[in-house]
């Protein structure tokens, strides 16, 4: 018995020692984590359609989880989705769309398709929006600014 244990130690020991081998399959790629960053945006997304499942919970604590651990590995995710839009921005636009209940002028990212994606402070994904564009009033005569 002491001699098998010995073996198993003298193994582990052994791994222990080797010098660690960073070859390019055991690193992720920029678009790998870009990829996992949007797909877990996604999901984060589309989580308040599930607010009457039993599992809500546990799925938004997990997807909570996954993007702390992206922002750790320095990835992060930038929802632009109420802001104004402003020429000049890097956001590549999907479509502009009239709308009345915004004031004339006004310009408002109203919807994100994808986010923008930084990994270590460079951006790697810009962000794909529907820009609502204001043409008046609203029908009870009020401005949404």
């Amino acid at each position: 018995m002491k001699k098998r244990l010995k073996k198993k130690l003298l193994k582990k020991e052994q791994r222990l020692n080797l010098p660690l081998v960073v070859d390019r399959q055991s690193r992720v790629a920029p678009e790998q984590l870009k990829s996992l960053a949007v797909e877990c945006w996604r999901i984060k997304n589309l989580l308040p359609d599930f607010v009457e499942s039993k599992k809500y919970a546990v799925l938004g604590s997990i997807v909570e989880k996954m993007i702390a651990l992206l922002e750790s590995a320095g990835v992060e995710i930038e929802d632009p989705t109420g802001a104004d839009y402003k020429d000049g921005l890097t956001i590549n636009v999907a479509v502009f769309e009239e709308t009345g209940s915004l004031r004339v002028g006004v310009r408002r990212i109203t919807e994100t398709l994808s986010p923008t994606v930084y990994i270590s402070g460079k951006l790697v994904q810009a962000a794909r929006v529907i820009v609502s564009v204001g043409t008046g009033g609203a029908l009870d005569g009020t401005f949404h600014y």
